[in-house]
This record gives structure tokens, sequence and C-alpha cells, in this order.
């Protein structure tokens, strides 16, 4: 559930304006993770950081999840893409 809610944040923060007040409401790995999927608002979020005088690097399994959680969410509606279990029939049938 805190994964979910995780996610709703960050994709929250990706359709607003991100200012640095909005980082500084974030969690670490949430500015971490805005860093690293978008390019564009990587200085700000390596900025804000720093300034907490933090490193990604201690919050990797946390932005996994929140990686993870992202994934999930975008194949949704898709048709069921890699998250969908598998159907009866093929390869899998006997395991």
């Amino acid at each position: 559930m805190r994964t979910a809610l995780l996610a709703v944040v960050v994709v929250a923060a990706c359709a607003t304006e991100v200012t640095p007040a909005r980082l500084q409401k974030m969690s670490t790995a949430e500015v971490c993770y805005l860093g690293l999927s978008d390019a564009g608002k990587r200085p700000m979020a390596m900025e804000e950081v720093a300034r907490r005088q933090d490193s990604c690097e201690k919050h990797k399994d946390e932005i996994a999840r929140i990686y993870e959680s992202e994934r999930r969410a975008s194949s949704v509606g898709m048709g069921g893409g890699a998250g969908a279990p598998p159907t009866s029939g093929g390869m899998m049938k006997g395991y």
C-alpha cells in the first residue's frame, strides 16, 4: 500500500511543476527517483539531496520499489503487459 502511495506522489510531482519547495516535501527516495527518471529535473533533485546531506545510494531499495510500482502502473490498461499473469496453456502448463 505504501508503494502505491509513493507512486501516486511521484506521478503527481511529475504532473505538476516541480519546484525546490515541492522537493522538500518529498522523501529522499522520491527526490532521487525523480532525478533519475527525468534528466531535466536531475540537477534540482540532486541539489535537494545534497542540501539534505544525504545520498541516493542509501535509498536504492526504496527507489527500486518506486520504479517497480511505476513499471506496473504503466502496464495497466495496455493489454496486460509484462506484469500480467500468464494465461492457461502453452509452456506454463504443468508447472
